[in-house]
């Protein structure tokens, strides 16, 4: 019985640097956090709501530099690249939901979804 050679998850150098299907739906779901972020600096003009913003948004903002930089360095169309993008994507949507009440009866489930990611 023969093997094959694996192929190497990295993205060669010579091939296409498009951004696939998954990767732009990815980034619909981090538009949609951005939503709700903006939606909770408009209904709390306070500092303290523009700073807990602002807190949100790092926080969804190093989840999508993260994937990234993943979908930068690896091929995304190779196991098991595409389930980490799937993965961040449901996290960052469960994030969004959560998002207006993270400071309050949501804190849970927007800081579990962090910490999981």
């Amino acid at each position: 019985m023969t093997q094959q050679p694996r192929q190497p998850l990295t993205r060669m150098s010579s091939g296409s640097r498009r951004a696939d299907l998954l990767e732009l739906f990815f980034d619909l779901a981090f538009v949609a956090g951005l939503a709700m972020t903006s939606a909770k600096m408009a209904a709390e003009q306070t500092w303290t709501g523009i700073g807990q913003a602002l807190v949100l948004l790092s926080t969804l903002w190093a989840v999508w530099v993260t994937t990234t930089l993943i979908t930068d360095s690896f091929s995304p169309r190779k196991r098991p690249i595409p389930y980490l993008v799937l993965g961040s994507m449901f996290g960052i949507m469960v994030m969004a939901a959560a998002l207006p009440g993270a400071f309050g009866d949501h804190g849970l489930i927007f800081g579990g979804t962090w910490a999981a990611r």
